[in-house]
């Protein structure tokens, strides 16, 4: 789900937020890392980025603790505007095997 922009700060905050606040409910920072574009090196990344964003389609990829890779942002069709889904790429860190990530917590 897409969600609003949060100051850098709330980046390493875990916790309650108690009911009835904006954003209510257990936080826990699952992974932490980097990110790159997968975009043309000949393209303006920025400006790609966005344009994949506002189609649906947004290619990147993860240099996380946990997740690493290319990945796949993809916007749900005929639902609310802000539900996405997350998609791992075939590469070098895909696996076939079981996975969950409850288990990597």
């Amino acid at each position: 789900m897409m969600v609003d922009d949060h100051p850098l700060s709330y980046g390493k905050f875990e916790g309650t937020i108690p009911k009835g606040s904006y954003g209510a409910g257990t936080v826990e920072i699952w992974d932490e890392g980097t990110y790159e574009p997968e975009v043309n090196p000949y393209m303006n990344a920025e400006k790609e980025l966005r344009e994949e964003l506002e189609n649906g389609n947004l290619k990147f990829i993860l240099h996380g603790k946990k997740l690493q890779g290319s990945f796949a942002l993809v916007r749900f069709k005929n639902a609310e505007k802000n539900s996405w889904l997350l998609i791992k790429q075939s590469d070098r860190y895909a696996t076939d095997k079981d996975y969950s990530a409850e288990t990597r917590s």
